[in-house]
């Protein structure tokens, strides 16, 4: 299958590098280094069916609910990981931005600056509404 992983972004010709070795697809546009899989009875639904969750950042437990503007809500990482200058925080001379503010659905559609941020992220983790 030649695809593109739609969290990371890596290729059949570039494959994540994990503990077990090269990634593979679970599915079309998502690799097995960027997935959690929930077991039967362990997430929010009724049935008892297994959960495969990608590791984005609309189901990452760090994403929280921020201000309220012109009656929508909007979202932000806890992490700071959508401020752009954050992202290269560790680099000397590299201020951290200011706390950025996405529409739910920039989360669901991501722009630059977050899909960059969600790609690898050290901090991702399962959201709680996806628990038991």
């Amino acid at each position: 299958m030649s695809d593109v992983c739609k969290v990371c972004g890596c290729t059949e010709d570039n494959a994540c590098i994990t503990e077990e070795g090269p990634c593979h697809w679970v599915m079309k546009g998502l690799c097995s280094a960027c997935y959690i899989e929930l077991p039967p009875g362990q997430n929010c639904f009724k049935d008892d069916v297994g959960l495969i969750i990608s590791k984005e950042c609309r189901t990452c437990a760090h994403i929280i609910k921020g201000e309220q503007w012109h009656d929508r809500d909007w979202y932000t990482c806890d992490m700071g990981r959508f401020d752009e200058p954050s992202l290269t925080a560790n680099i000397p001379g590299e201020n951290p931005g200011h706390h950025h503010y996405y529409a739910w659905r920039g989360i669901n559609r991501p722009n630059k600056a977050v899909a960059r941020a969600q790609k690898k992220c050290p901090f991702w983790e399962v959201h709680p509404k996806y628990k038991a």
